[in-house]
This record gives C-alpha cells, sequence and structure tokens, in this order.
C-alpha cells in the first residue's frame, strides 16, 4: 500500500447522494473519488488500484437511471481485486438477490445498504473498512522495519 489515507470510489447519478456519502467517508479519513457514471467510476477504480490505494467501492444500483448498472462497476472491481471491499447502496433492496447479498452469503466482502434505512450499517461498514486499511498498513509497516 503507498497511501496511508485509504480511497473509496462511490457511484451515484444523484448529487445529493454522492455528497452526503462523501462526508460520511470523510469524516472517517477516507479520501472520496466520486463518480456519475458506469465508466468514470470503473477508470476510478483501476486508477486507484494501480495506485494501491483503493480500499472500497460504493455504488448505486440504477446510476443512470433505468438499467442495474450499478452491478457493472462492483463487478468491475471485484474482478480486478478479491480485496476491495463493495457497497450496493440502493433505494431497489427487496429483490432476492440483494437479501443474499445483504445476509453476507454470498461475497463475504460485498454487501447491499438500502439508502434511508440501513445507513448507520453503512457507516458501521466505513468504520470496518478504516480499520482493516489500518491494520494492513501498521502490518505493512512492522514488515519493512526501521
Amino acid at each position: 500500500m503507498s497511501n496511508e489515507e485509504p480511497f473509496l470510489v462511490i457511484a451515484d447519478d444523484v448529487p445529493d447522494v454522492l455528497r452526503t456519502l462523501a462526508i460520511r467517508a470523510r469524516r472517517l479519513g477516507f479520501s472520496i473519488h466520486p463518480c456519475t457514471t458506469v465508466d468514470e467510476a470503473k477508470l476510478a477504480i483501476d486508477q486507484h488500484l494501480k495506485a494501491k490505494e483503493l480500499a472500497g467501492v460504493i455504488s448505486d444500483l440504477k446510476i443512470t437511471g433505468g438499467q442495474d448498472d450499478g452491478w457493472g462497476v462492483l463487478g468491475h472491481a471485484y474482478r480486478q481485486s478479491k480485496a476491495v471491499r463493495l457497497a450496493l447502496y440502493t433505494g431497489f433492496g427487496q429483490e432476492p438477490v440483494h437479501e443474499l447479498f445483504r445476509s453476507g452469503a454470498a461475497v463475504p466482502s460485498f454487501t447491499v445498504f438500502l439508502k434511508g434505512d440501513d445507513d448507520e450499517k453503512l457507516e458501521e461498514w466505513l468504520r470496518g473498512l478504516r480499520e482493516s486499511w489500518d491494520d494492513r498498513i501498521a502490518a505493512l509497516t512492522l514488515k519493512k522495519g526501521p
């Protein structure tokens, strides 16, 4: 890891949602790369993975409105690195596949948060992600030695 301040890529087409998520994440010490399109999010993911500073990706389900294109963002991140934590932040969480992911049964590094309903759980997820990042930095520092 080259950076002690981890990055989060946040993909959502609603400016107020991006702003709210960014405020929460910055309070916990994350740098934010906000994205309003799928292509922009994929480029940001690649950029921050290359720099070894990407800790997580939060994506809306329907970034461009009617499509479930948030899966494309999260799928891209997962294909690039299994270590990156992933979260779907959506108002459309009642489908069975979303319930499976919310349970943690499908992929341990991935979960679904319902906008408005799960904001406290998202905050806990962000705190855990930051602690995990700090632990990895500390372990790498110890490995390098003085």
